[in-house]
């Protein structure tokens, strides 16, 4: 709950700090005092938008700082999902400078407006005679409608599977997209599969081939060449392998001479046995390769169709080919792949579908069974705050189709007039009527609304006497569960309060600042007795002020 307000250089706001009960908080002061300021400070640290009316000097930055009591509320899983300090006295600052550039901080840790608006809008709930409504929203009706059926927990159960049923569709449609992306590839990528399994790439060693063909295109040559150099080294008469011979046999009778005509035989007797094993290789080599025209032929067939695929893929070598085949394997496998995907997630979706409708028929028939105390209880105080002949009625439509609220279509039903058939609350509600009957609701369900601080701003327009006082008597109950701050005109109302807020005017140094103040009991039954009568009031207004707060 709201604990402090503390306000810098806000429009006739120099500097002040309100501090709230836990309970019901009353604002009273005469008109253009002030009060609508204060409302439109804390307008601020909700996260509202500021103007250029807000600031009192404009040389200087407006600062907004609200201190809130939060430990019962369980907060920490907010504050660990947006990486922020938790703390049981939380403190909420909100720095606005001329030029339109905010800071805010919770905890003294910088955060955007976002998450300002997100956090305080879980403890804050403002209620204005003339602003949007919210109870003219069916989606707010079946809120506030099933915290009073005592729904909450089984509708954020609810809630949680049919996020997830969502995302499970939303799978199932990217996975259709795919399946239907991969049929107009799937011919295609088995025609390039089969192309390439045609070469028997696991079987190609590219250079090898290559090798072999060039051999075969050069046979006749390369065969009178190795027969030249043959005859030369060993075949003819005059041959090298003979004239090594013949020097060898000359050295040796003077290689025992010394160590180095011993090494020098040797050597040249090596020589001469390396030339004759070269020469035989030479010869083999010759006489083993063959002019094999057809064999060729083969080599070519399958070297172009390699060079083929390898140009068609933009590949470089037969490996890389490989490596394209199996992508395209893979790739083949994935559509294969989809069709089980997709089976598994229908079976999800079958199941969580079963689940939904149970919960979702739970969730109806406790909406069908609260309709007749709901409405009975509406009406009854409805009609004390000054709607005799008002009617109300719940709308509950029920369908099969599966929605985040369950199967349900819940709409509020209304009428103020005798005779009229009650209609939805924004076709036929005043501004008034739909204040009244917002409290009253709010009333019903306070244990179960989940906002702390409830605020009402002058709501109470237009009503007085015996009506204010049961409407005072309707926030005063309010309050045993929430801390509610009014903004009121009526002295009933006034007359009920924990604590009682004077708004008003101060002349300093020809400046006009507004100011607040507590009031003290002997204050309260003046402010009271003034709003029942006049300045300064009379002794019998004074009096009716004291049987009020008594």
């Amino acid at each position: 709950m709201l604990q402090r307000i503390k306000v810098k250089n806000y429009a006739i706001i120099d500097e002040l700090e309100i501090s709230f009960s836990p309970h019901l908080n009353i604002i009273t002061g005469e008109t253009g005092a002030g009060k609508s300021i204060l409302l439109g400070a804390l307008g601020l640290i909700l996260g509202n938008r500021a103007d250029s009316k807000t600031f009192y000097r404009v040389e200087e930055k407006c600062i907004i700082e609200a201190e809130f009591r939060i430990e019962a509320y369980n907060l920490q899983s907010w504050f660990e999902d947006n990486d922020l300090d938790y703390a049981g006295q939380t403190l909420v600052r909100r720095e606005i400078q001329q030029s339109g550039k905010n800071r805010v901080f919770i905890n003294d840790t910088p955060c955007n407006l976002q998450q300002l608006q997100d956090f305080t809008g879980r403890l804050v709930d403002i209620h204005q005679q003339f602003s949007l409504f919210d109870l003219q929203k069916p989606a707010y009706q079946l809120e506030l409608y099933d915290a009073y059926a005592g729904n909450t927990k089984l509708r954020e159960e609810y809630q949680v599977r049919f996020k997830k049923l969502n995302a499970l569709l939303s799978s199932r449609a990217q996975l259709e997209t795919e399946k239907n992306r991969a049929l107009t590839e799937m011919d295609f990528v088995h025609f390039q599969l089969e192309e390439l399994q045609s070469l028997n790439l696991e079987q190609i060693d590219q250079q090898a081939l290559e090798e072999e063909l060039k051999l075969i295109e050069h046979a006749g040559n390369i065969r009178q060449v190795t027969s030249s150099i043959y005859e030369a080294l060993s075949g003819d008469e005059q041959n090298v392998v003979n004239s090594l011979t013949q020097l060898s046999q000359q050295l040796s009778p003077i290689a025992g001479l010394s160590v180095q005509l011993t090494e020098l035989s040797e050597r040249l007797y090596s020589t001469k046995i390396e030339l004759q094993e070269l020469s035989d290789d030479i010869l083999q080599v010759g006489e083993s390769t063959e002019i094999d025209d057809e064999r060729a032929t083969v080599l070519r067939d399958n070297l172009d169709q390699l060079y083929k695929m390898l140009q068609k893929h933009h590949a470089n070598s037969a490996e890389e080919l490989t490596q394209i085949f199996q992508n395209l394997e893979n790739k083949s496998t994935d559509f294969d792949l989809i069709d089980q995907k997709l089976a598994t997630i229908d079976k999800e979706i079958a199941t969580l579908r079963r689940d939904l409708g149970e919960r979702a028929e739970a969730l109806h028939q406790n909406r069908k069974k609260s309709v007749p105390a709901f409405q009975s209880s509406i009406l009854k105080q409805v009609k004390s705050l000054g709607m005799p002949h008002a009617s109300f009625e719940v709308s509950l439509m029920r369908s099969e189709e599966l929605t985040s609220k369950g199967i349900d279509t819940l709409e509020f039903l209304f009428s103020a007039n005798k005779g009229n058939t009650p209609a939805p609350i924004r076709d036929v509600a005043s501004g008034g009527e739909i204040s009244r009957l917002t409290l009253v609701i709010k009333s019903l369900v306070a244990a179960s609304i989940p906002l702390p601080t409830l605020i009402y701003d002058e709501i109470d327009t237009g009503l007085g006497g015996e009506i204010a006082l049961k409407m005072a008597g309707i926030m005063q109950q309010l309050a045993k569960e929430h801390q509610v701050i009014v903004i009121t005109h009526s002295p009933q109302i006034a007359a009920k309060a924990d604590k009682h807020l004077f708004v008003y005017k101060e002349v300093i140094k020809n400046n006009t600042f507004t100011q607040i103040k507590t009031l003290d009991l002997a204050e309260r039954i003046e402010a009271i007795a003034i709003m029942l009568s006049t300045r300064p009031p009379s002794e019998a207004a004074i009096a009716n002020a004291k049987e009020l707060i008594n």
